[in-house]
């Protein structure tokens, strides 16, 4: 399997996160040595003051500075700050890189290079984290790294996490990105606008959408009407073979034309981005 990479969305969101975490260890580094030097420049100015009391016979004074000199010495040191640990939308960004490099490298396993997987497929409907074509199918897929039960009664998504030891900690925890869309949305969204476009350009495929829960603890729980062709759990046992039923050709249906079809998708793709980065400059 060929693999290229359009965008990386979830990289760009962790460099992000690192970015905004190491500007505030800086900030808070630069305010500890402001301080510190406040202190030394303090404790240095009191031992003056004393010799210069003493030199001038002045022994209260000198006393009076002694005694402010050894509270400043005694005074607590700043404390040293530490980088910050990722925060949590950090680790979340990680973790679904990680979902989607589980996934890629599954299908590598299997898929020949008669197939192409595109990373980071962006159009007018938003972004897919994956886009895999081939001779028989081309099937947007979003990834999701869930850790717990995911239950589906159409677009209404949700979770129960539990903890290490089996524990029930959070219930019904709706699963939506930040537009407030579910799974099968975002994915369709994309799938949609892809499959239209590519019927203007003279190629009528059906694009196919699929999720995958790619976290090590995902399991299904009660699924109704999820809107989507597949959905799937990469760690469970059938679902190579449910995956490959989701690539069988239509009946009838010619063999689909990798290269033209490729070079339409980063067309597409290299448009909207191009789009995308002139609304951010304006």
């Amino acid at each position: 399997m060929r693999v290229q990479t359009l965008s990386d969305h979830a990289a760009d969101q962790i460099r992000q996160a690192q970015d905004s975490r190491e500007a505030a260890y800086r900030q808070q580094r630069e305010a500890w040595r402001a301080e510190v030097e406040r202190r030394e420049a303090a404790i240095a100015g009191r031992k003056a003051a004393i010799g210069s009391a003493m030199r001038a016979r002045r022994i209260f004074a000198a006393l009076g500075h002694a005694l402010s000199w050894l509270a400043s010495s005694l005074s607590r040191r700043p404390s040293e700050p530490e980088m910050p640990p990722a925060g949590e939308d950090e680790g979340r960004f990680a973790g679904g890189r990680e979902g989607e490099e589980r996934v890629q490298a599954d299908l590598s396993t299997w898929l020949d290079d008669r197939w192409m997987l595109f990373k980071g497929y962006r159009n007018r409907g938003g972004e897919t984290d994956l886009l895999l074509l081939g001779p028989t199918a081309i099937v947007a897929i979003e990834v999701k790294t869930l850790n717990g039960v995911v239950h589906v009664q159409g677009t209404e998504w949700s979770r129960d996490k539990y903890d290490r030891y089996g524990n029930l900690v959070q219930e019904g925890v709706p699963v939506r990105d930040a537009k407030g869309r579910a799974p099968s949305q975002q994915v369709n969204a994309v799938a949609d606008e892809l499959q239209g476009f590519l019927l203007r350009r003279g190629q009528p495929v059906a694009v196919r959408r699929a999720v995958v829960l790619a976290h090590e603890n995902s399991r299904l729980g009660v699924i109704e009407r999820p809107g989507v062709d597949f959905l799937g759990v990469l760690q469970s046992e059938g679902f190579r073979e449910q995956f490959q039923n989701l690539l069988r050709p239509l009946p009838g249906a010619a063999p689909l034309n990798v290269g033209a079809l490729g070079q339409l998708v980063c067309q597409d793709h290299a448009f909207h981005e191009q789009r995308l980065a002139q609304r951010r400059a304006g």
